[in-house]
């Protein structure tokens, strides 16, 4: 079993426990177990043996070594899981290949930078901003605008078990911000689709291309790849890496060692044998054999 799917098991135990125990949806369980990790083990309603049980599997998690995004791809199975248990339309959770061509420009773009803010417009789960501050080598500070108070308290657990730190406006996805940002991106839900993209077309300069797309139908993705082509064709080219050069240690295939331990037994060691072994299966007769044969051969079994 990998980390993820034992990451994703031990979290799948503990929503379970207390959607049995406490009546909770899945939803529901998975925002209180992910705040039992990152803070501490909210006890109420549950009795002793309850509390064994989260307490031994959080131990758990706790011991994995895990990074960042190995639990964000844990998250996002746990996400489906629970959104499929309150009928929550899933269409609101960015795919991975669209997180991943986000990540990228953004790394291209600000590669000499230290620090960069980020807003995600309609922040929804946090998959997408919190795909990209894994992925990107850059300190980044995370804005996130939903107006669903659900999804809030979730994006919330989900981005601080990932051991980032997200700021949430509670408002409407346009309502004007105070604070400025390096980046602004957004993966705008199917509902009211053509008001919101009118709506965010009003709020930015002229000069920034839009390109509407469907992370489902695919529709216009090709659309996009040519702009993301054409923005990146205008970066400075980077500075090739220096490489070190380096000389490899060079292998022993000639030393022997023969001691004799009693009559008619030796312990044979070094270089030559360490070589020679790496091809012979010592169960397979044939092999044996011409173990035996490259020893006759070489004289060993002379000396």
């Amino acid at each position: 079993m990998d980390v993820v799917d034992k990451f994703y098991e031990l979290i799948d135990n503990c929503c379970m426990l207390l959607n049995k125990k406490l009546h909770l949806n899945y939803f529901d369980s998975l925002v209180r177990v992910c705040n039992d990790i990152t803070y501490e083990l909210d006890d109420s309603k549950l009795d002793d043996e309850d509390i064994k049980i989260l307490e031994s599997k959080y131990q758990e998690i706790y011991n994995i070594q895990i990074t960042n995004e190995e639990v964000r791809q844990a998250m996002e199975l746990l996400i489906v899981k629970g959104m499929k248990h309150i009928n929550m339309s899933l269409d609101i959770m960015t795919p991975d290949y669209i997180n991943y061509l986000f990540a990228y420009l953004i790394k291209e773009f600000f590669k000499n930078r230290k620090e960069i803010s980020i807003l995600d417009v309609e922040v929804g789960t946090g998959n997408l901003i919190n795909s990209i501050s894994n992925f990107i080598p850059i300190d980044s500070i995370l804005y996130g605008v939903e107006n669903n108070k659900q999804l809030v308290d979730l994006c919330k657990a989900n981005t601080n078990i990932q051991n980032n730190t997200i700021n949430i406006y509670f408002q409407d996805v346009l309502t004007k911000l105070i604070e400025s940002f390096d980046v602004i991106i957004g993966d705008l839900d199917c509902k009211n689709i053509d008001e919101k993209l009118a709506r965010f077309k009003e709020s930015v300069k002229d000069d920034v291309t839009i390109v509407p797309i469907s992370s489902i139908t695919r529709k216009n993705v090709d659309d996009l790849i040519k702009e993301v082509y054409k923005k990146l064709i205008t970066l400075p080219k980077s500075e090739p890496i220096p490489v070190e050069q380096t000389e490899l240690a060079t292998k022993d295939t000639t030393s022997i060692k023969i001691d004799k331990l009693a009559d008619h037994t030796f312990e044979l060691s070094g270089g030559y044998l360490n070589h020679l072994q790496r091809n012979i299966v010592f169960n397979d007769t044939q092999s044996l054999a011409y173990f035996q044969q490259r020893l006759e051969k070489d004289g060993i079994m002379d000396k």
